[in-house]
């Protein structure tokens, strides 16, 4: 292979490459928008994983202590009513200061924050 068909081989194979210049703003742009997508789609995970998790605790303890004769009929009802107030929750139907007040005003009950 002599040297024009090296150079016409380097030339065909640089157009099927695209070749794209960027400012480091713009790198900065689009490196910043691809992260911001990738910490929702991870905060939106973990916060259903935590979800998840945190429904264990109550579910257990009503099995345990207060319906172990009757759980297997009245868990599925309380689970759907958990995730659709967190349903509302999450479209801003209802807020955690509504949540709170009715706990307190109803129930007695307040849970508040440690250092």
């Amino acid at each position: 292979m002599n040297r024009a068909e090296r150079r016409r081989q380097a030339k065909a194979q640089k157009r099927g490459e695209a070749t794209y210049s960027v400012s480091k703003n713009g790198l900065r742009k689009l490196t910043h928008e691809v992260a911001e997508e990738q910490i929702a789609a991870v905060k939106s995970e973990a916060v259903n994983e935590a979800l998840i998790l945190m429904l264990y605790f109550p579910m257990h303890v009503l099995l345990t202590d207060y319906w172990s004769k009757s759980f297997r009929q009245k868990i599925p009802s309380f689970i759907d009513k958990v995730l659709s107030l967190y349903s509302d929750f999450q479209d801003d139907k209802i807020t955690m200061d509504e949540i709170e007040t009715e706990l307190w005003e109803v129930g007695g009950v307040r849970l508040q924050k440690g250092d």
